[in-house]
């Protein structure tokens, strides 16, 4: 029996210049088309599965707008008040005996209190594919079209990392289309070896009808190798990023890297690991003058802490981050130096339970990121950079198998450093505080078939369970 272990994600941030009135008629052709077959059936009666999926966020934040907090003459000032998004998706899967194929089909759209601010949205069609190609290696395949307004505001179920990527604000919508494939092979029963390719474009709009155009193409390749606490990993790669501008010219640039990574089960509470490599930035063809041919580095490095904590019959998880190196921002074309932080920690609450496991939980995250842009379209060495601080705390309820409630508490603030260039756009220098009430659901509740990934700790959950149950019996004694 062959078993699928190739990760799927499925990113949420990309968008077009498409009306809402088209895009709300094909998700709800797509959602009438995925009820034909929505009633429920023994799981597994056959290899499909067509699930409706949606999802209500409803909240108040004391800046809807994002305007800045020190808006300028003639800007917006911060305004609060009340703001509902609804995410209605269609998910499709279909299992095989040597693959996974999932199809899904989403769309978001927001409506606001204020008569000042217009209605938001985003959407995303995707298919991602796992293929067993021999008994040691798999196929990864996928590709997606995503499009919509842009948009700072976080309300995904996940906390922020403190790495909050810089979105244009107003009449700006963008479209985005990606292929990636992945292949991994099992050289032996420690040694494994993986390949990635990824190509993506982004069409960004503005209101006086102008548009920047952003490529980007990458191919990586890792070995990792296992023991029964440590596992080693060295990893390379290699592209190309074009970045046409609204004005000011295009550059061409090839980034390359390479680094090592290590992880450590100290115990079976305790894990770490930490990541050390260089990034070089090799610029073809730029805009400023003495930019051509030019070989820009950068260092890549990045530590990582995990704890779980058993307190009586559940475990509290504790996480860390941090980290520096190259990010890149195809909707802003543009590329950073960010140094970032994160602290998360969770823990599900005891008291309440299904089947008994634990249906409530509660989280919360703090982040921190400092910006610095490279910027080829002028010699000004003085560029704007900032700071991103992110906090976040929630409450989870799984109220039914696929049905989840969660209270949220988000907090936002981007500081701008101002330079003298102005070539380089920066996010909007702005704070808020938001509050959520989401509820998120899929029907038939039947589960779906997934793409999984193998968990990155080397010892299993079984070990911390029978230590956690030794301890308790020696409290016992």
């Amino acid at each position: 029996m062959y078993r699928i272990t190739a990760t799927y994600t499925s990113p949420y941030t990309v968008g077009s210049r498409v009306t809402v009135r088209s895009i709300t008629a094909v998700v709800v052709a797509l959602a009438i088309a995925a009820f034909i077959g929505l009633q429920p059936r023994p799981a597994h009666s056959n290899p499909y599965s067509v699930h409706a999926e949606g999802a209500v966020i409803t909240g108040w934040s004391d800046n809807l707008a994002n305007a800045s907090s020190e808006p300028a003459v003639g800007e917006n000032v911060a305004e609060e008040g009340f703001y509902t998004e609804v995410r209605p998706a269609v998910l499709f899967t279909y299992e095989a005996p040597r693959s996974v194929h999932v199809a899904r089909a989403e769309f978001s759209t927001g409506f606001y209190q204020s008569e000042n601010i217009s209605q938001t949205y985003n959407g995303r069609v995707s298919y991602t594919g796992a293929f067993v190609t021999s008994p040691s290696s798999q196929l990864g395949l996928g590709t997606g079209l995503s499009f919509g307004s842009t948009s700072q505001r976080l309300t995904s179920s996940g906390a922020g990392d403190g790495a909050q990527e810089a979105t244009l604000g107003g009449d700006t919508t963008f479209i985005q289309y990606d292929v990636n494939q992945s292949s991994q092979f099992q050289l032996n029963q420690a040694l494994s070896a993986n390949q990635n390719t990824l190509l993506s474009r982004t069409h960004t709009f503005t209101g006086d009808d102008s548009e920047s155009v952003a490529t980007s193409v990458g191919l990586s390749g890792g070995i990792n190798r296992t023991w029964v606490r440590t596992a080693l990993g060295l990893s390379a790669g290699v592209g190309y990023l074009n970045i046409v501008p609204e004005e000011d010219g295009e550059t061409h640039q090839v980034p390359l890297s390479l680094n090592a990574n290590a992880t450590r089960d100290l115990s079976p509470s305790w894990s770490v690991g930490a990541t050390l490599g260089l990034s070089l930035l090799y610029t073809i063809e730029a805009p400023m003058a003495g930019a051509d041919n030019e070989w820009t580095p950068s260092p890549v490095a990045s530590v990582t802490a995990n704890y779980l904590r058993p307190v009586g019959p559940v475990i509290a998880t504790f996480s860390g981050i941090a980290g520096y190196g190259l990010q890149t921002n195809l909707i802003l074309g543009s590329i950073t130096n960010t140094a970032n932080a994160t602290l998360r920690a969770g823990i599900p609450l005891p008291w309440v339970r299904r089947d008994g496991n634990p249906v409530m939980q509660v989280g919360s995250s703090l982040g921190f990121a400092h910006s610095i842009p490279i910027d080829y379209r002028t010699d000004s060495g003085d560029v704007p950079t900032w700071n991103s601080y992110t906090a976040d705390a929630a409450w989870n309820w799984a109220w039914r198998d696929a049905l989840t409630l969660a209270v949220r508490y988000q907090y936002v603030r981007t500081d701008v450093f101002e330079g003298d260039s102005m070539a380089v756009t920066p996010p909007t220098d702005l704070f808020r505080h938001t509050i959520l009430l989401e509820m998120r659901g899929r029907f038939p509740e039947r589960q779906a078939a997934e793409i999984r990934t193998a968990s990155p700790r080397v010892l299993e959950l079984e070990e911390l369970d029978a230590e956690s149950g030794s301890r308790q019996q020696d409290q016992r004694q």
